[in-house]
């Protein structure tokens, strides 16, 4: 029986494995590529990637603490590379939406668009231009 992290190992590889092969990505790319999509796997733990919007913390705040423990990196992440990690994550989940539908049903855009690194306000909710009294711009 494959557990859910192995499980979830599997989906991140297909994906990486398809970037590779459609794109035509060379290795140290594909490598780089997994650096980011790693945090994605320690996150998601014992708690298959198709049930990932019902998963706590959530992704962006599991990047924002403090104690993210990867024992390969010295330094807590830098904002960019929380950024690249949000992304390639909702890279992985557009793909898995995509690719297995069926195993990925309970996932939705909207739910993927609220993917933000810690701190960023989503799209949706940021204030408008400013109006002046006078209600011109």
């Amino acid at each position: 029986m494959t557990t859910a992290r192995h499980q979830n190992f599997l989906w991140l590889k297909a994906h990486l494995t398809g970037l590779e092969a459609s794109l035509e990505m060379e290795p140290e790319v594909v490598l780089s590529y997994w650096f980011h999509l790693r945090y994605l796997w320690l996150w998601a733990g014992a708690t298959p990637l198709s049930q990932a919007p019902s998963h706590q913390p959530t992704l962006p705040a599991f990047l924002a603490a403090p104690t993210v423990d990867v024992s390969l990196e010295p330094e807590p992440l830098t904002q960019a590379a929380r950024r690249r990690v949000i992304q390639a994550a909702r890279h992985f989940f557009v793909w898995a939406m995509i690719a297995r539908p069926a195993h990925f049903q309970a996932l939705s855009f909207a739910w993927i668009e609220t993917l933000q690194p810690a701190g960023r306000l989503h799209p949706a909710s940021r204030p408008g231009p400013r109006q002046s009294k006078t209600g011109l711009k």
